[in-house]
């Protein structure tokens, strides 16, 4: 797996526009890890969004410093995530290439860091927001009127199309 994943500016812009609060308008994203953290270039360094933690920071004032410390394996591990994404991907969980990681339920909720959702989260669609696939809520578990009943099977699939507006 890719310990970056790079996307168009246009993606870029619809993932990140409910993140412009954040103060990343003056910034140009470069490329992202694989769980969707964005590494920024602007005139005063290079900038971190850590989407977990929802904070901003610069840490490295040149493209030589981000480099060498994502060369690293401590540097890999806190801005990559990349034992967590080798074990998705030892697991069979492999996002396209216009997809990202996402957590079931984020670590900082008490989540073990394990949970890592099969679904990926897609950048390309859902508004550009980071969401996870297949109808959940970002960061979220299904919604409970959504959850199957237990003991229950799936309902049948409709004989007839459902039309949506």
């Amino acid at each position: 797996m890719d310990l970056t994943r790079s996307f168009s500016a246009d993606q870029f812009g619809r993932a990140l526009e409910s993140w412009d609060r954040a103060g990343i308008q003056d910034k140009r994203p470069l490329f992202t890890s694989p769980f969707g953290d964005v590494f920024f270039q602007a005139p005063d360094g290079f900038w971190f969004l850590d989407l977990l933690e929802g904070t901003l920071t610069r840490p490295w004032p040149d493209a030589d410093a981000l480099q060498a410390e994502l060369n690293t394996p401590e540097g890999q591990d806190r801005y990559l995530m990349a034992g967590l994404a080798f074990a998705a991907e030892r697991q069979g969980i492999v996002p396209s290439a216009t997809q990202v990681l996402s957590f079931k339920v984020a670590p900082v909720l008490g989540a073990a860091c394990r949970r890592v959702s099969p679904a990926a989260s897609l950048l390309s669609k859902h508004g550009g927001q980071a969401a996870s696939g297949g109808g959940r809520r970002h960061g979220g578990a299904w919604p409970r009127r959504h959850r199957r009943p237990r003991n229950r099977p799936w309902p049948r699939r409709r004989s007839r199309p459902v039309s949506r507006r």
